[in-house]
């Protein structure tokens, strides 16, 4: 049957994730293994994001994703709508993007950018979008319950931390 080969379904996924922005997605399986032990290295305090409707976590290529407001990000959260199985409603399913450059600036980066990206799917569940205070406040005690698992993880600036004078410990790029 056509479109069900490894091939088809790496061409499908493309195609269903590709964005305005022009991100291209990667199937490094090194990269996504790599990917997978970091994740591994969470807390087990840290949340089953699947129960917030994370359905899809991939690498992509950086160097292909166009600029957005001067900047090329890490990390990548989108927001979509499907119909549940039994067709009575709408689903808010997640998918989480982290750039193979990420990956490749080792774990620490990976997680921290990962974390900010799991900050997004647990706000925008409480109808939050983009960089709120409520969203700092989440991705503060994300952290914080990394940092009580012995995970010090950075917290890496984000545009509207400069507004609320928010100091940050890491002089990388933003997200």
């Amino acid at each position: 049957m056509v479109g069900h080969t490894l091939e088809d379904k790496k061409q499908a996924l493309r195609q269903s994730l590709v964005r305005d922005n022009g991100t291209v997605f990667s199937f490094d399986e090194n990269r996504t293994a790599t990917l997978k032990e970091y994740l591994d290295e969470l807390p087990e305090s840290f949340p089953d994001l699947s129960k917030y409707g994370l359905s899809l976590l991939y690498v992509y290529d950086r160097k292909q994703q166009r600029e957005e407001k001067d900047r090329l990000s890490g990390g990548i959260t989108f927001k979509s709508r499907r119909i549940s199985k039994d067709g009575e409603k709408k689903e808010t399913a997640f998918s989480i993007g982290i750039a193979t450059e990420t990956i490749d600036r080792g774990k620490i980066f990976t997680l921290s950018v990962f974390v900010h990206e799991a900050a997004h799917v647990l706000t925008y569940n409480s109808g939050e979008e983009e960089h709120t205070e409520i969203f700092g406040i989440v991705l503060d005690g994300l952290l914080a319950r990394c940092a009580e698992a012995g995970l010090a993880l950075e917290r890496l600036p984000y545009p509207s931390d400069a507004q609320r004078g928010h100091r940050t410990r890491d002089r990388h790029s933003s997200l």
